[in-house]
């Protein structure tokens, strides 16, 4: 989501998390408006500020957000007129039923429901007849992850509005959804939103997800990494005594997997010098090889790597050649179901499942569970209401039973008791001999 991150591992560690924590929850909703309305200024006011800010750097996150805000302009705009010209052909329909505005008074509480008036079950059904992705709206179960709808951009042609689906609200499965005019991007008026208990019937025609995050690492480029600065940025000088992000690889003899490089594969991994590396290869050409011997002989001792592909039989592949040449400090994030048996063995449950301590927590988690079910059933138990004993001799119920009994039946109130037979056997157990009692007083 940074360069700094992705591209310059070695120098540079940095914590998406870390960030949130620190600045507070990212405002999606107002970083989407921004970007739909070419707002890119908005987005960059706190750079402005940041200490060692520097104009050439505002220029080149200023021209990078606004080729991102044209790049999510288009794709609504064709996602659009794609949807138009086939009339809906393949494209799933969802019902947005809006309860009510937010209390900031731009966003709506609403509920997704897969297929329109269709149904989920035609949608899902027509989503697999065309060979689409079968589309859900709970949270996915994946070694982490937004619920799927979360950032998506739907549109209803109807009513000629633009959903952006934000993060969910405070009403249990509902989303936030920021409504727009479809012809101008911006806010939809109060006259052009929904209203209360509106359901409306929308495609999805692109997902704003990318952008967000470019958009949000651009606003932050105060931040990026010094080494990376001068290669990224026009007219930035490099810093004095930057650090060098590759180890020499004269260093690093006989610290390889064994695997013997071609002449390319070699030239690329003598030739990685400076912050940034670009090295192509088509497919079956041996990159799996070369970012392996990268890993393993140019990245300096205790270095953290992330390593990002495109596809699940790709990052399978680099997990494959790891673990052959000796590394096992790996996590893989990604859907269970998708990923192949390598990288099975390293998503964050399968590690834990190995150590130790995770072991004997869930051990005495289970126990403490039993022993929560078991400690349940007894006080249902104790709840249950007793059959009534009866004394042999008049064959009526013990006093007991039937005082515990026959409680459970008055009213809490200040109303006067009903003389019933019931409360008459009662009143003369408990030695009362008052004419007129309320049931609070009983």
């Amino acid at each position: 989501r940074q360069p700094s991150i992705i591209l310059h591992v070695a120098s540079r560690t940095s914590s998406r998390q870390r960030q949130m924590q620190e600045d507070g929850p990212v405002d999606w909703e107002g970083i989407c408006a921004s970007l739909l309305q070419r707002n890119c200024i908005k987005l960059l006011r706190d750079l402005k500020q940041e200490p060692g800010s520097t104009a050439e750097l505002f220029a080149y996150a200023k021209n990078w957000l606004e080729s991102v805000a044209e790049e999510l302009i288009s794709e609504i705009n064709d996602g659009i007129r794609d949807f138009q010209r086939g009339r809906g052909g393949a494209a799933v329909e969802y019902e947005v039923s809006c309860k009510r505005p937010c209390s900031d008074g731009v966003a709506w509480e609403a509920s997704l429901k897969l297929g329109g008036k269709d149904g989920e079950a035609a949608a899902s059904e027509r989503a697999r007849r065309e060979n689409l992705p079968v589309p859900v709206l709970s949270v996915a179960e994946d070694e982490g992850g937004d619920a799927p709808m979360t950032y998506q951009l739907l549109y209803s042609e109807a009513r000629s509005l633009i959903f952006f689906v934000g993060r969910p609200a405070e009403l249990p499965g509902h989303f936030r959804v920021v409504p727009f005019d479809a012809n101008s991007l911006h806010l939809a008026s109060a006259q052009q939103g929904p209203s209360a208990e509106e359901s409306i019937t929308c495609v999805a025609v692109t997902t704003a997800l990318s952008s967000l995050y470019r958009a949000d690492a651009l606003s932050r480029a105060g931040r990026m990494s010094d080494a990376l600065r001068p290669v990224l940025v026009p007219g930035e000088r490099p810093a004095d005594g930057s650090r060098k992000p590759w180890l020499p690889l004269e260093r690093s003899e006989g610290m390889g997997s064994g695997t013997q490089l071609n002449a390319g594969q070699t030239a690329a991994l003598r030739s990685m010098e400076g912050p940034v590396v670009l090295v192509q290869g088509p497919p079956g050409t041996g990159k799996s090889s070369f970012i392996t011997e990268a890993f393993l002989r140019r990245i300096p001792p205790k270095a953290k790597v992330l390593a990002c592909t495109s596809t699940n039989k790709a990052i399978d592949s680099l997990v494959s050649k790891f673990e052959s040449a000796g590394v096992k400090e790996m996590i893989v994030v990604g859907s269970k179901d998708r990923i192949g048996e390598a990288s099975q063995r390293y998503v964050l449950s399968a590690r834990l499942a190995t150590e130790e301590k995770v072991a004997k927590a869930e051990k005495l988690f289970k126990k403490a569970e039993n022993a929560a079910e078991c400690a349940e059933e007894r006080v249902a138990q104790a709840k249950k209401p007793k059959k009534p004993k009866k004394d042999a001799a008049t064959g009526q119920e013990d006093n007991r039973g039937f005082v515990e009994r026959t409680l459970q039946k008055v009213p809490k109130d200040k109303a006067e008791a009903k003389k019933t037979p019931g409360i008459t056997r009662l009143m003369a157990i408990i030695g009362c001999s008052q004419v007129r009692i309320t049931n609070a007083e009983l």
